[in-house]
């Protein structure tokens, strides 16, 4: 069962979106189904905010400490 999570955007082509958990992980979904398909964990900080990158190959998240941190999307299932 996946936690609670913030909306974090789509893919240009809205194949994908990404989704903050409440468990410092960022979620990549499934645009048309839902289904999860990745997720990125962030240490150290709890995520404030994050986006998905237009080409759908990269996330970005913002912690509660300010910093923005980008990560490559890892192969999908």
């Amino acid at each position: 069962m996946l936690c609670e999570h913030y909306f974090g955007g789509f893919t240009e082509d809205k194949s994908l979106y990404a989704g903050v958990g409440n468990d410092r992980v960022i979620y990549v979904y499934d645009g048309k189904t839902g289904n999860p398909l990745a997720g990125v964990a962030v240490k150290g900080t709890y995520i404030q905010a994050a986006a998905i990158s237009p080409d759908g190959n990269y996330l970005v998240a913002m912690g509660w400490d300010a910093l923005l941190r980008l990560y490559k999307i890892p192969k999908l299932n």
